[in-house]
């Protein structure tokens, strides 16, 4: 935006940029502490998150090995125990799904 500027007389003498006297927004924010403060949060909130998502995958990998001992513990003490099936499912727990996804 561009204005034109009177001298005391009245008279037309330049043209200055209005945005260089008024609050308008910034051309480069970076140079605004707000955006350097919000990008810094940003960054530390990709941080956590990536944190988060090393975590999730550590007790994700916990959760399948856990799941694959149980089965193998299942599938031994069917091979060794005829009994050990009645047991299981007298208790709701069918073996077939118990099998681990992987």
């Amino acid at each position: 935006m561009h204005s034109t500027v009177t001298n005391d007389i009245g008279e037309y003498s330049k043209v200055r940029r209005v945005g260089n006297y008024t609050n308008e927004k910034r051309k480069y924010p970076k140079s605004s502490s707000s955006f350097t403060s919000l990008q810094t949060q940003l960054k530390e909130a990709n941080c956590k998150m990536k944190e988060q998502e090393t975590l999730q995958a550590e007790r994700e990998e916990e959760a399948l090995q856990i799941a694959a001992e149980h089965l193998m513990i299942v599938k031994y003490l069917s091979a060794t125990d005829p009994n050990i099936l009645a047991f299981l499912e007298s208790q709701s727990i069918d073996p077939a799904t118990a099998d681990v996804q992987t």
